[in-house]
């Protein structure tokens, strides 16, 4: 169980497959009575695992148990009526529901080499130069060590690949053992030496990047140099670049007080004018992230989108807050009432919601 899950997710990390199917062969043999009989018994089964990158490789153990015990619970079933009961898309290239083989043997005793009688019985090793799918892995229990071998169809790998894949399959076992509850998606294919030295090569000028400014900031930069200038233009009213960066600055301590920064999502809702462009400015300069709401949406999606973003202000003007749905908990606030132009008043009115949504 531990090398197949350990397989296993050497193969999800190669391929990015989070269903990964392997074949393993069941000896058939379940009953006392078949122990002796000379004859080919052995059935394939088909063990499937799910894996998640962020699980643990012990959560994945634990699967990968659960669906071995629950095959060899139904090892008599044979392969070929799980195919007829599945229906695969069928291929002469590859065979059915897997092209990945896992074979585990336990070690062999002394007693395959004896002699009976005048026959002497010697164990016979051989070269297989065919296979019947893409990959192989066997093991086998050799006293305290564990043999492995890979077979693999030549025309899909080549030798250089191969030993990658038993080196990496080697690595991820090591860290394994070393802490098994590290997540699927962190466990160490290469060496640290490897790994450095791949760093090195494809970024060996390698200089940490200051931070770049952020848009609120750059805007800021822009009023700096060109106050003057003119930023906004609207049904024959404007403002300069000084005077919306001054109606956003007191909209924005207006949102701090009200709880405003880091992580705080706000909802604005207005019609394509100035109030969008204040509104804007001013949440990302409080520190927020602004959600934005098109009052043209129906109220249901509306309230969906209030819902499940999370907001607990919302930003709008007068003339829409009827027409918006309410939520328990969402707070909103009038941008005409709130102190985003010099004459306008020094605090904001606000709005409770309204405990039923307009339909």
């Amino acid at each position: 169980m531990l090398l197949l899950a350990s397989f296993q997710t050497l193969l999800h990390r190669q391929s990015g497959q989070s269903s990964i199917s392997v074949g393993v062969p069941s000896a058939g043999r379940s009953r006392l009575e078949t122990e002796g009989l000379i004859g080919f018994f052995i059935n394939t089964q088909v063990l499937r695992a799910e894996i998640d990158g962020q699980q643990s490789f012990s959560t994945l153990l634990q699967q990968v148990k659960q669906v071995a015990l629950g095959a060899q619970a139904h090892q008599d079933l044979p392969f070929e009526q799980l195919v007829d009961a599945l229906q695969p898309d069928r291929s002469l290239n590859h065979s059915p529901l897997f092209q990945v083989l896992y074979n585990h043997q336990q070690q062999l005793g002394a007693s395959v080499e004896r002699t009976v009688a005048d026959l002497n019985v010697e164990r016979l090793h051989w070269q297989q130069h065919t296979t019947q799918f893409d990959l192989v892995l066997d093991t086998q229990e050799q006293g305290e060590e564990l043999d492995a071998s890979l077979t693999y169809a030549t025309d899909l790998y080549d030798e250089a690949s191969m030993n990658r894949l038993a080196e990496q399959w080697l690595n991820l076992l090591r860290a394994v053992v070393v802490d098994p509850q590290q997540r699927v998606a962190e466990l160490p294919l290469l060496k640290a030496t490897q790994r450095d030295a791949l760093i090195q090569h494809w970024n060996p000028t390698f200089q940490a990047q200051p931070p770049s400014p952020t848009l609120h900031h750059l805007f800021e930069a822009q009023a700096a140099e060109r106050p003057n200038a003119i930023a906004l233009v609207y049904e024959g009213e404007q403002l300069t670049y000084a005077a919306l960066n001054a109606q956003a600055n007191r909209l924005a301590r207006k949102l701090r007080e009200q709880g405003v920064g880091p992580e705080v999502r706000v909802g604005i809702a207005t019609e394509r004018a100035m109030p969008l462009v204040v509104g804007l400015l001013a949440i990302l300069k409080a520190g927020g992230a602004y959600v934005p709401l098109d009052p043209q949406y129906p109220a249901e999606r509306l309230s969906y989108m209030i819902e499940d973003s999370g907001i607990t202000l919302l930003l709008t003007q007068q003339h829409l807050i009827d027409g918006l749905p309410a939520r328990d908990g969402v707070q909103v606030l009038s941008l005409e009432s709130c102190n985003w132009r010099p004459s306008a008043p020094t605090t904001c009115q606000r709005w409770r919601p309204r405990t039923t949504s307009p339909t």
